[in-house]
């Protein structure tokens, strides 16, 4: 893990973001509690619904827009946005809820 990843994991708090509420590390490892998505990544989502609406399309575009609107303001680019970094937050199929998470290729970025 970078210290990048670390200090933006400890600098966003965000509905649409998947919320980190302890960093933690050891001589040897970083240890990373962060909150319980129960639905599993969006692109398996989408594989396993029968139907998808513009509706449904509209709705996960918005929350992705708003996490990512709030990371710029932030000065922070993901750089790594794919339907696997787009976690759902319940099992139910018909809830399209979804945080983004892995921050891995994130960075902080000069607005000028």
């Amino acid at each position: 893990m970078q210290n990048n990843e670390i200090e933006i994991l400890e600098k966003i708090d965000h509905p649409h973001i998947t919320r980190v509420f302890e960093l933690l590390e050891d001589k040897n490892n970083y240890y990373i509690v962060m909150e319980l998505l129960k639905g599993g990544n969006l692109l398996d989502r989408v594989i396993r619904l029968t139907k998808f609406s513009e509706q449904h399309a509209a709705n996960i575009i918005n929350q992705i827009m708003l996490a990512l609107n709030y990371m710029h303001k932030q000065n922070i680019s993901h750089r790594d946005l794919k339907l696997e970094n787009l976690m759902c937050m319940s099992e139910d199929t018909e809830d399209l809820n979804v945080k983004l998470t892995d921050f891995g290729f994130a960075t902080f970025f000069d607005p000028n």
